[in-house]
């Protein structure tokens, strides 16, 4: 599902867990970076891993497309 996406996400392994790490960029061209865990520990299977993987990425998407991964990257940086 990498293909045609305006995002890259990749795979890591933290703490003997498996998290999906999307790179992006905003409306003024500013890179950002969101984690989100899989839930899944690292000896799990990859039939698994890829299945939460693709729901992560079309959650992701769809935040993407409507614009709420921007608005809560605003918030965040009016409060810093």
């Amino acid at each position: 599902m990498k293909a045609n996406l305006p995002f890259r996400y990749n795979i890591y392994l933290k703490r003997d867990k498996y998290h999906v790490v999307f790179d992006y960029r905003d409306k003024d061209n500013k890179r950002h970076r969101k984690w989100m865990g899989t839930g899944l520990p690292e000896g799990c299977t990859k039939k698994e891993l890829n299945s939460r993987i693709n729901e992560l990425v079309e959650e992701f998407y769809k935040s993407f497309l409507d614009g709420s991964v921007f608005e809560k990257n605003m918030l965040n940086q009016s409060l810093s």
